[in-house]
């Protein structure tokens, strides 16, 4: 399993939801809340074994967002 395969599996399990809907937001998901986003972060950090950025945390507040950090973290040189 790739690391978006198990952002959607996290992000599933943490919203309770049951599928991905890449529109997903703080705005647009009203179980997407401050403490879920603190559940999110360390899900994420501990699945897939990364630490994330202080400056990178404001900026997870929706799917594509999230995407485009782990893909930042996860690119090869």
């Amino acid at each position: 399993m790739d690391y978006k395969e198990k952002f959607f599996e996290i992000f599933k399990n943490v919203m309770d939801v049951k599928d991905i809907d890449l529109s997903y937001s703080l705005k647009t998901l009203p179980q997407w809340n401050s403490l879920k986003t603190v559940e999110l972060i360390i899900e994420l950090e501990s699945q897939l074994n990364i630490k994330l950025k202080r400056n990178q945390i404001p900026n997870m507040t929706s799917i594509i967002n999230i995407l485009e950090i782990l893909d930042n973290h996860f690119k090869i040189d």
